[in-house]
């Protein structure tokens, strides 16, 4: 996926679209990532809840999706980074 994104963007390109607020494309990628925040919270506080166990493995399968999506985020993010070590 990552091959994907960066045969289609250069590096300065997804790193200015993943910190800017200004432009449509910076202020959807950020609403995104924030709208995925608070699903996760949500799924987080749910499962503090007794659930069904179909429910449960929905959830547990939501929060898998979101860990890859953020992971995915954070290696852009690590990879556009000028100073890696310094971002770590």
């Amino acid at each position: 996926m990552l091959l994907i994104i960066s045969s289609m963007l250069t590096r300065s390109q997804i790193g200015f679209y993943l910190e800017d607020i200004e432009t449509p494309i910076g202020r959807t990628v950020n609403l995104t990532i924030t709208g995925l925040i608070l699903l996760s919270s949500a799924s987080f506080i749910a499962e503090t809840y007794p659930l069904s166990e179909p429910v449960k493995i929905n959830l547990q399968t939501l929060d898998t999706a979101l860990l890859v999506v953020f992971a995915i985020e954070y290696l852009l993010r690590l990879w556009c980074a000028e100073n890696r070590v310094k971002f770590i």
